[in-house]
């Protein structure tokens, strides 16, 4: 379970795993800031959430200005308070935008950086666990 003041931040969150894990977090009590491509699509989803007061969207497209990324990670939690978490579920495999990142960095901003395929809660229960307040994670589609 999540509380209220710990934000996730969600790629790819208009459809697909990312859409279900934005979804999800919410379902469990955290605020999601939920980026996407598709407005509208980004609209639906947040409309299909339990609490979407708690449901943030943000168009981008993580294609474009790929080097901007860890300013515009900083610039969202300055906006929205530090980001518990992160889940990189968007596109298909065709961009690996947050290796722009690089390790050190996401360290920094995310204590507990980690990849994982299967399992976005059980990686963030580990965490947890270990006493770190944040958890990354990178999900890529099977398709």
């Amino acid at each position: 379970m999540f509380t209220a003041d710990q934000t996730i931040l969600v790629t790819g969150a208009s459809s697909g795993i990312g859409r279900a894990i934005a979804l999800e977090c919410i379902a469990r009590g955290a605020r999601v800031l939920a980026c996407g491509r598709n407005a509208q699509r980004l609209e639906q989803a947040r409309q299909a959430a339990c609490a979407p007061e708690r449901w943030t969207s943000i168009q981008r497209d993580f294609l474009t200005d790929m080097k901007d990324i860890p300013h515009w990670v900083r610039g969202l939690a300055r906006e929205h308070g530090k980001l518990w978490g992160l889940a990189h579920a968007a596109g298909e495999g065709l961009m690996d935008c947050l290796q722009v990142y690089g390790l050190e960095r996401a360290r920094h901003q995310f204590p507990c950086s980690s990849a994982s395929r299967p399992g976005f809660l059980r990686q963030t229960r580990l965490c947890q666990r270990r006493g770190a307040p944040v958890c990354g994670i990178r999900f890529r589609s099977v398709s």
